[in-house]
């Protein structure tokens, strides 16, 4: 699960890198740790 976990981020994080997007200075976590959280519950709740 950890393994799983990790992966995804490092997918999300690399994606966002690879279409130039820019995150906003005044953010406390990183986009990829957003969309992250998102999926994983999404996994989680069975949405």
């Amino acid at each position: 699960m950890l393994n799983e976990t990790i992966a995804i981020y490092a997918i999300i994080d690399d994606l966002l890198k690879a279409i130039g997007h820019r995150e906003d200075l005044r953010r406390e976590m990183s986009d990829a740790a957003n969309f992250h959280y998102g999926t994983r519950c999404r996994d989680v709740f069975q949405w």
